[in-house]
């Protein structure tokens, strides 16, 4: 087996479909035509955590660090995590240099930065259509809910499937 290029992209893309696959155009691009690393060796990761911040309410605004308020001190906050607290939050898409997708308390000023079901199936299918390696996950078992389910990895296998 062959070496691969991993991109490691934290980008949360919404919006227009146009904006969000230029993201990741500009980016498999760079590898795969400017550097001239084969499609086939690139991967994309989907990450299953996020980042919060406290004391903020939209990307690339100072912050107070880490809210350790909602989440435990010095620990990775796993998307299962942020979903047990998602009612908690308002969905955004943010229009800064890159579509991030994070979720601002209703009564703090809490962000949290994280990839979701959208922004994985938007990932694996664009490994589909540009014939690109794969998805690296991280961690696995980051999207495993109380319940038993996996959205992100779901989504992901929905796209890799159609």
């Amino acid at each position: 087996m062959g070496r691969r290029l991993v991109i490691i992209t934290h980008l949360y893309m919404h919006l227009l479909k146009v904006i969000r696959v230029a993201a990741l155009t500009v980016l498999f691009k760079l590898y795969n035509k400017t550097r001239g690393v084969p499609s086939e060796k690139i991967t994309l990761c989907a990450a299953f955590f996020g980042y919060s911040y406290a004391d903020c309410d939209e990307m690339y605004s100072p912050h107070q660090g880490a809210d350790t308020t909602l989440f435990p001190k010095g620990q990775d906050i796993f998307y299962s995590q942020i979903a047990e607290k998602m009612n908690q939050f308002e969905r955004r898409w943010g229009f800064q240099k890159r579509k991030h997708l994070t979720i601002v308390g209703k009564t703090r000023n809490t962000l949290i930065s994280f990839d979701d079901e959208e922004s994985v199936a938007l990932k694996a299918e664009y490994i589909n259509e540009n014939n690109g390696a794969g998805i690296i996950i991280w961690p696995l078992m980051g999207d495993y809910l109380n319940n038993g389910e996996t959205p992100l990895l779901d989504s992901i296998y929905q796209q890799f499937n159609k």
